[in-house]
């Protein structure tokens, strides 16, 4: 049986999902850990403490440029995740209300921004490379982990699936009413044309 470690805190909810997931999809089994932070993570893989670690680029890509490490696999081989929306931006409930405007015209720009990075992908690079204190060449191999449809602002796709895996990993005790549903989200932004 494979040991493979998770993030703790944040990042392990959306972990334990792929694991499980993967674990159906490919008839596999696994024990997953709760690992703490990637570095944490990243030693305990490389000191044989587990089989398997997660980790989100740039960690550990630069082990991954050198062949100490390799991939085994992604996100996007899990087929019952392709399309649920893996990244939201939240916000209180009376700025959305009373500050609409300006959430709007945040999401605008950074999608504004996203386009940019994609469109110039070396300097986006180069400036990934000085906010994360890394080299150009690990900045561009982790910028290619991050597709271009996997960082799209305005579409919320598999929201259904996302409150079913709530139910069943006890983050919510029962799947909400229709009525409820409907103050769950408040989107702010659909893309270019607001």
């Amino acid at each position: 049986m494979l040991v493979a470690a998770i993030r703790a805190a944040g990042g392990r909810q959306g972990a334990e999902v792929l694991l499980r997931d993967l674990s159906t999809q490919k008839r596999i089994e696994f024990k997953s850990v709760s690992g703490g932070a990637l570095d944490a993570i990243f030693t305990m893989t490389m000191t044989r403490q587990i089989d398997v670690g997660m980790s989100v680029p740039p960690t550990a890509v630069d082990a991954l440029r050198k062949g100490e490490i390799r991939i085994v696999f992604d996100g996007n081989v899990v087929e019952s995740q392709r399309d649920v929306v893996n990244r939201v931006a939240i916000a209180n409930g009376n700025f959305v209300k009373n500050r609409r405007a300006v959430g709007t015209k945040f999401l605008t720009v950074l999608h504004d921004c996203i386009d940019w990075m994609y469109a110039h992908r070396d300097e986006a690079a180069k400036m990934y490379a000085t906010l994360n204190h890394i080299d150009s060449d690990i900045a561009a191999r982790s910028l290619a982990f991050y597709r271009p449809d996997k960082m799209e602002l305005s579409k919320l796709t598999g929201f259904s699936a996302a409150v079913k895996q709530a139910v069943t990993d006890k983050f919510i005790a029962r799947e909400p009413t229709e009525a409820e549903l409907k103050t769950f989200v408040d989107v702010l932004y659909t893309g270019r044309g607001q």
